[in-house]
């Protein structure tokens, strides 16, 4: 049986609990917006929620451990009023009691924090294949373009134009590939891939192709 010197720091452990998780609930909370298409901003949003993450993830021993106590305490308490203080507090560390001791409170908060990493993590992935390959096509329209304004021999301009059948399917690609990145729901700060596309290769690549 836990004995009465235990309540203090069963108290204590719930307290100390149910602060953290109003706080980390609210730290989570203000890092979920939408994902930026500005690559710096981007590295911000994902630096800022490793360390919040990484913090709820290590609190699930210690939440189950603390959950446990109390419902122990409640279990054997023989002052009534005790019992009833410790079981609301419980409830407000879980949100609600369960015989199986599942922690939805804290389940959703880590859900929550994972899914918005996960997120994150996926729109940088895009957004780093679509900055490669719209570099290594803008890169080639540079060329091509300082190629056919420098009079470039015959054979020089033939590679361009072959170059150029050889990336259209690169060109439609990284096209694509941006299109999708803006036209996502969780993404803010557009404006860089859409001039990319819209301006870089909409515009350059026909003034190639009249060219050549």
């Amino acid at each position: 049986m836990i004995s009465s010197m235990s309540v203090p720091g069963v108290e204590s452990s719930l307290e100390s609990v149910i602060s953290w998780l109003s706080t980390a609930e609210n730290t989570i909370k203000a890092l979920t917006r939408p994902a930026s298409l500005n690559k710096n901003r981007l590295d911000d949003q994902i630096r800022s929620l490793r360390g919040p993450l990484a913090d709820i993830q290590s609190h699930g021993g210690q939440i189950e451990s603390v959950a446990t106590q109390a419902r122990q305490l409640v279990a054997q308490a023989t002052n009534a009023r005790l019992a009833k203080r410790i079981d609301t507090k419980m409830k407000d560390m879980l949100s609600r009691l369960s015989k199986h001791l599942k922690l939805p409170r804290y389940e959703k908060l880590l859900e929550r924090a994972t899914k918005l990493n996960e997120s994150l993590a996926e729109v940088n992935v895009s957004l780093d294949d679509f900055n490669k390959r719209a570099q290594d096509i803008e890169s080639w329209l540079n060329e091509a373009s300082d190629g056919i304004a420098t009079g470039a021999a015959q054979s020089a301009i033939d590679a361009i134009a072959n170059d150029r059948e050889a990336k259209r399917d690169s060109i439609e690609r990284v096209l694509r590939d941006g299109r999708n990145l803006i036209g996502r729901k969780d993404v803010t700060d557009t404006s860089h891939v859409r001039d990319r596309i819209k301006v870089n290769y909409h515009f350059q690549i026909e003034d190639i192709l009249s060219v050549i």
